[in-house]
């Protein structure tokens, strides 16, 4: 059933019980989860504001408008529009066009320099109707600027090239038109999960040392890029040391679809720092794992928009939020292991379901023990606080030592006995015995 046409009542929505649930049910409808503390989050303009769409007394739609201030205390400088949702049966009444009005009103009445909408892939068509077309320097839509009156403004397609933020006065540029080029991902050792093109691998021009961009003494994730082109060649990435449990985030980056494009580094950008990741999320199935920087995960439950990947190998992708780093992911990640000290362009052979079963538990368990607070075996009151490091080294031994027939391209011995090696070596076993 259609609502029919009634006064629209727009009005920011405030932090009492019937506006946090109002909000909440429309969020619901939205799919979006809504935090636990909405109330309070409503009842404060510190960072934002929600707008609310009533018609005959029920919410319809909202607004969820963002700033940043230059400084903490100063005024707005600009604003986003994170979220727009209409109910259904509501659309097509000019309830989104609205809302927009009013945003745009109340970063007006702050004395905001700029508002840009954040927009899904399907909202371009709607944005350029209402009079706003894509922003040059942000992934997002910015209103047509005032024209003199009796001027015709033409609204510009789409631009085929989107500017991303990877660190602080660091700009990539993703140019959607353009393949990719080859690249190499690499991956700290313990974890023994790295990838390789192979176009890359026989490309004699190509060196790590004729790079521009992270510095090689770096501790962080790294990022190389051509000298010449300025286009992304190769990544190191380190695993984070914290693990979250957050099924809900996991599936949220781990169905997200991939951008496909070549990654320039602005020419202005020489040497930069590039933090590694905070946080590492996986299942047991290693179906995928992510690597987020800290309070994106948290940004995302609240519902957050403008998450987006971009598919850098045929498995990693990097991700941004809201144009701005956000961290990485990787599919499969099974698919890809590989001993330490394999020949560069030695294949794997694809695991059986047995081996990959076997292989997952042991490093999923690695994983889990290596982000976890634990105590050194020397230290150990009772045998049972080190018995889980104990049993993933047999573990892990088992299953190097069982396979010492198999094909040499079967890299699940390989990686089993890295992590043994690495639990021996580094968790201190080397003090209760071999």
């Amino acid at each position: 059933m259609t609502v029919r046409a009634r006064a629209l009542v727009l009005r920011r929505a405030l932090g009492s019980t019937r506006d946090a649930r109002a909000v909440t049910a429309l969020r619901a409808d939205a799919g979006l989860a809504t935090p636990d503390a909405i109330a309070a989050s409503l009842a404060s303009d510190e960072h934002g504001v929600t707008l609310v769409a009533e018609q005959g007394g029920r919410a319809v739609g909202l607004a969820d408008v963002r700033w940043l201030r230059a400084a903490p205390s100063g005024p707005v400088s600009v604003a986003f529009v994170e979220r727009l949702f209409v109910a259904v049966d509501a659309r097509r009444q000019g309830v989104a066009r609205a809302l927009l009005d009013a945003a745009r009103a109340e970063v007006e009445g702050r004395e905001g320099d700029r508002h840009f909408v954040l927009a899904g892939p399907d909202d371009g068509q709607f944005l350029r109707a209402v009079g706003y077309v894509p922003s040059p320097s942000w992934i997002a839509y910015e209103p047509v600027p005032e024209a003199a009156p009796g001027a015709v403004v033409e609204i510009a397609p789409a631009p085929s090239v989107d500017t991303l933020t990877l660190a602080p006065g660091v700009t990539l540029r993703l140019d959607r038109a353009a393949p990719p080029p080859a690249s190499v991902t690499r991956w700290n050792g313990a974890l023994a999960v790295r990838t390789r093109l192979r176009d890359d691998l026989t490309d004699p021009s190509w060196s790590a040392e004729n790079s521009v961009g992270t510095p090689e003494d770096d501790e962080g994730d790294g990022a190389r890029f051509a000298p010449q082109t300025r286009a992304l060649r190769e990544l190191y990435l380190n695993r984070p040391a914290t693990l979250r449990y957050d099924d809900a985030t996991l599936r949220q980056v781990s169905d997200l679809g991939d951008d496909e494009g070549a990654l320039t580094l602005a020419p202005e950008v020489g040497a930069f720092s590039l933090a590694p990741a905070d946080e590492a999320l996986f299942d047991v199935s290693l179906a995928s794992l992510v690597a987020l920087r800290r309070g994106v995960a948290d940004a995302l439950a609240g519902g957050a928009a403008g998450l987006r990947a971009v598919r850098v190998s045929p498995h990693v992708s990097l991700l941004f939020l809201a144009g701005a780093y956000a961290g990485w992911r990787v599919r499969d990640p099974l698919s890809q292991v590989r001993p330490m000290g394999w020949p560069e362009a030695r294949e794997p052979a694809p695991l059986d379901a047995r081996a990959r079963e076997a292989l997952a538990s042991v490093l999923y368990d690695w994983m889990v023990i290596d982000a976890s607070p634990r105590v050194a075996p020397a230290e150990a009151s009772d045998p049972d606080e080190v018995a889980h490091m104990v049993s993933l080294r047999e573990r892990a031994r088992a299953l190097a030592e069982g396979a010492r027939e198999a094909d040499e391209c079967d890299p699940a011995p390989g990686v089993a006995r890295d992590v043994a090696a690495h639990v021996f070596w580094s968790w201190g076993f080397y003090k209760v015995g071999a």
